[in-house]
């Protein structure tokens, strides 16, 4: 008897094991990326910084850093029924992202060399402009203070 019941606990832990949910990744060249996200029905997760990401990022991704601590709770905002594909700057970050959520349940589609790779359009956030413009009129007038002190 005490037999039976034991069979039967292990058989219930290993088909409650088999039968959890569990994502997949599958990590893809630019071209086969750019196809992916061209659908509906998938969510553009860009896993860099904010700073990173207003650099330049996918038009309609939306911006979840992978090293922020509630990282699985935002990607928890979008259902598992729906593809997620991610991308960072190379591929690693994403890559390392992709694993941590398959276990939600959520299938991953990676930009293989990540945003270094990407060959379409670009969005740059007006604020990354600006910061750049500023840095670039900061460095013109000492240059040119640098030339009149000469």
């Amino acid at each position: 008897m005490k037999k039976n019941i034991f069979v039967s606990a292990i058989a219930a832990i290993v088909l409650f094991i088999g039968c959890s949910p569990e994502g997949s990744v599958r990590s893809v060249d630019y071209q086969t990326f750019a196809e992916e996200i061209a659908a509906d029905d998938i969510v553009l997760v860009d896993v860099r910084t904010a700073e990173e990401y207003a650099a330049g990022h996918i038009p309609g991704a939306v911006n979840i850093d992978s090293s922020a601590e509630n990282f699985e709770e935002q990607i928890c905002e979008f259902s598992n029924k729906k593809p997620i594909a991610m991308y960072c700057r190379g591929g690693r970050r994403s890559k390392e992202a992709a694993a941590r959520i398959t276990s939600l349940g959520y299938d991953v589609i990676d930009l293989d060399k990540g945003f270094n790779s990407w060959e379409g359009d670009v969005v740059v956030e007006q604020t990354a402009v600006d910061t750049l413009q500023n840095k670039v009129e900061m460095t013109v007038e000492q240059d040119v203070e640098e030339i009149a002190q000469e």
